[in-house]
């Protein structure tokens, strides 16, 4: 149930009132206040609400925050996506290159012989390879978006 505030004509003995009552509705809050203080005309209703709901009195700063933050990070990532497809992509390589293998980089490291360089040249091979390819791919969507939609330079037929 929300409060509902109103200026209020009382009559002429009481003059225009700032009142206050609580409903569900616009309308029951205009009958209230006819009803309770026995007001004969109310204008102005607006619903009060409580300084802790509405944050610092300003309005909704914390979604014009939040919005700001959404439109930022849109930025950063199609003005960074070369750089997040080719770690991405680098990071599904090496994935794939240790599922094939079957050895990790951190197996590769820990070893003591002098074995399994063949298995980590592969590894190496492929997160080179697919975050090169996601770097490209990335490139290119980053052009798409930075392409101008209307042609610079139109030419008339003679």
């Amino acid at each position: 149930m929300g409060r509902w505030r109103a200026k209020c004509w009382l009559g002429s003995a009481s003059g225009y009132q700032e009142l206050e009552v609580q409903s569900s509705t616009l309308y029951g809050a205009k009958e209230q206040f006819k009803r309770i203080y026995g007001a004969e005309q109310v204008y102005n209703i607006r619903e009060v609400r409580d300084s802790s709901s509405s944050g610092s009195g300003i309005g909704d700063v914390g979604g014009t925050v939040g919005l700001i933050g959404l439109v930022a990070l849109g930025w950063a990532f199609v003005s960074f996506m070369p750089w997040i497809l080719m770690g991405l992509g680098g990071a599904f390589g090496l994935w794939v290159g240790e599922q094939v293998t079957g050895q990790s980089v951190e197996e590769y490291t820990s070893r003591d012989d002098n074995k399994g360089h063949t298995k980590a040249s592969i590894v190496l091979a492929l997160t080179l390879l697919v975050g090169g390819i996601g770097f490209v791919k990335g490139d290119q969507i980053k052009k798409g978006f930075d392409a101008p939609s209307v042609p610079t330079e139109v030419k008339k037929s003679k």
